[in-house]
Order: C-alpha cells, then sequence, then structure tokens
C-alpha cells in the first residue's frame, strides 16, 4: 500500500534566491548551524518571524490609544 500522505520534494513550491553578496550566505549558513537547521529551515523560520512581527506591529497600530 502506497503511502499518499508522503510528500516528497517536487510536491513542494520552489524559489530560487540571491544573495547580493558571499558573505550574506556565510551569515546564514552560520545562523542556520547555530539553530541547529538547515539552510532552508532557517530562511522559512525568519520569513515566518517576520511575518509574525509586522501582524503584531499593524495590530499594535490599530489599538487606539
Amino acid at each position: 500500500m502506497k503511502n499518499t500522505c508522503a510528500s516528497t520534494h517536487a510536491d513542494k513550491d520552489r524559489f530560487i534566491l540571491r544573495f547580493h553578496s558571499k558573505g550574506q550566505r556565510d551569515m546564514l549558513k552560520a545562523r542556520a548551524q547555530a539553530n541547529l537547521r538547515t539552510m532552508n529551515a532557517e530562511i522559512l523560520f525568519l520569513i515566518e518571524a517576520g511575518i509574525r512581527a509586522t501582524k503584531h506591529a499593524e495590530s499594535l497600530a490599530e489599538t487606539p490609544s
């Protein structure tokens, strides 16, 4: 019986990321290693953290003083 719940890399959306300098890639790689994540997982973590922070800031701006 085939497991239909398992996803493969082909099932995932892909996005090509171009760094402005090699230093950016090296910083990301070091950060990912320090956090015990892959570089991909670190990028996704940072994107999600940025989205949460933006939503939080927007909700604070909407709150009447």
